[in-house]
């Protein structure tokens, strides 16, 4: 029973998609008693449904901690001058005192093969006759499970904080990110965006 217990909290724990995240990040000194409370962000996500993934997570996470949020995606600005002046515009009336930009790096799959391995089984059946006589019947089965690869995705970010003002440099991170053989791409990126808004709580650059 034992053995069937642990086969079945492995097999829960590989099927269910998990991703985790480990960031170093830095406040800049000059900007350590600031705190913010709405953030203008921007990412270069060319994947509409990872960019929609990052968007919803971040949103859902910044409003447990009071933060409004507003993404460049959601907005459009004027072409009649420079891209990053007509941003830099948008920003301002957007009343935003902060800028996060999200920029992923490298991504790839890591592989891992799991060993072929088998294990027996063997179920029986008795019965006593009006006799006395014992009788028992006996089957044995074994079952193999391995033999074949696994591919878990990961991907390394650089995420920055900007003063909206300034333009200062006020926070920086490096996040990397790695999710089990079920996990999607998404997984990942929401993991990366939780952990970003939890660093930054945890730094004091917004409410916790």
């Amino acid at each position: 029973m034992r053995f069937f217990s642990f086969i079945i909290v492995v097999m829960f724990l590989l099927v269910a998609c998990y991703a985790k995240t480990s960031m170093t990040a830095r406040v800049n000194p000059e900007y350590s008693e600031r705190h913010f409370s709405k953030i203008f962000i921007f990412s270069s996500f060319q994947n509409l449904e990872l960019q929609t993934a990052l968007e919803e997570k971040l949103k859902k996470e910044f409003v447990w901690h009071d933060v409004e949020c507003v993404f460049e995606s959601w907005v459009s600005f004027s072409r009649d001058t420079s891209e990053d002046e007509a941003l830099l515009k948008l920003i301002d009336s957007s009343g935003c005192d902060a800028i996060l930009v999200i920029g992923p790096l490298e991504s790839g799959h890591s592989s891992t093969y799991i060993p072929k391995s088998s294990y027996g089984t063997t179920t029986g059946t008795g019965r006593v006759d009006s006799f006395g006589n014992i009788y028992y019947s006996s089957q044995s089965s074994t079952r193999e499970y391995g033999g074949y690869n696994v591919n878990k995705p990961w991907a390394n970010f650089q995420i920055d904080v900007y003063d909206a003002k300034t333009l200062d440099v006020v926070w920086t991170a490096s996040a990397q990110s790695g999710g089990n053989a079920f996990a999607k791409w998404k997984t990942v990126i929401r993991s990366m965006a939780g952990q970003t808004v939890a660093k930054l709580a945890e730094q004091g650059l917004i409410a916790k």
